[in-house]
């Protein structure tokens, strides 16, 4: 009996999945789930659970991505997950930029691949994703530009510039520019705008502080400065997104 026979006559009398599933909640810095068609969640690992600040699986269940996250990263989470159903092929280690529930943003590789029904049609995907901090030297290249990345997430208030990023990373700014994009298909100031985006988002639903002051705060050099960036990523300002068109439980995140 060949390699391939074995592990197929395996798997058939195994016959339900989830028992290698389950594997994956005794993995705290991988990140496993699944989704149908419909993009609904059909399982999540306790790593998932955790992050979304949930405590049982079955509060995830049934809930699509734009149940648990903003509309513009859940569009793009689906645009992904609908690319791999229509190709019928795996997308591995495709680099994230994924909110947490206590707001923060973390980076993370996401590899996805679709899963076929015994007939052979595409009946959802399952994916699984590595926090960048924790996949050690498996991230390679992106390792080398983790100073650029925590400066940015603990000094984002502050006036940051790319001068000061290149230098954290020991290469001029044209190298860390051309870097950055290739690796994690944005500027370095791309990154830091969404950074305090992402921050702002908070402050206005989490606090009474003023747009001025959430502005100032989060690093922009002004109210109108802010709002041309929030109205441009969001397509509303932020006293708009503050009063409700947008629902409150949202910002979190895995």
């Amino acid at each position: 009996m060949n390699s391939a026979t074995i592990k197929t006559d395996f798997l058939d009398q195994m016959g339900n999945g989830a028992q290698i599933a389950h594997l994956f909640d005794h993995l705290p810095e991988t990140y496993f789930f699944g989704k149908n068609r419909d993009g609904e969640f059909v399982f999540a690992n306790q790593a998932i659970i955790a992050a979304l600040g949930i405590e049982k699986e079955t509060e995830i269940l049934g809930k699509t991505d734009f149940d648990l996250f903003d509309g513009d990263l859940a569009r793009k989470y689906r645009d992904e997950d609908r690319l791999v159903m229509q190709s019928g092929e795996p997308l591995v280690n495709q680099v994230w930029l994924v909110p947490h529930e206590d707001g923060t943003l973390h980076w993370y590789l996401s590899s996805k691949r679709p899963l076929f029904s015994e007939s052979g049609k595409v009946i959802g995907i399952a994916g699984v994703m590595r926090d960048f901090e924790k996949a050690g030297s498996a991230l390679g290249p992106y390792r080398k530009l983790s100073p650029v990345l925590e400066r940015v997430q603990s000094g984002y208030s502050e006036q940051l510039t790319v001068d000061e990023l290149a230098e954290l990373a020991g290469v001029s700014v044209s190298t860390l520019e051309r870097t950055f994009r290739k690796l994690f298909s944005i500027s370095p100031t791309g990154y830091l705008t969404r950074v305090r985006l992402h921050a702002a988002k908070r402050a206005l639903l989490e606090t009474d502080e003023s747009i001025n002051s959430i502005a100032l705060d989060c690093g922009f050099y002004d109210q109108s400065h802010f709002t041309k960036k929030f109205r441009a990523a969001f397509g509303q300002t932020p006293s708009k997104y503050r009063h409700g068109s947008v629902e409150r439980g949202k910002v979190g995140g895995i």
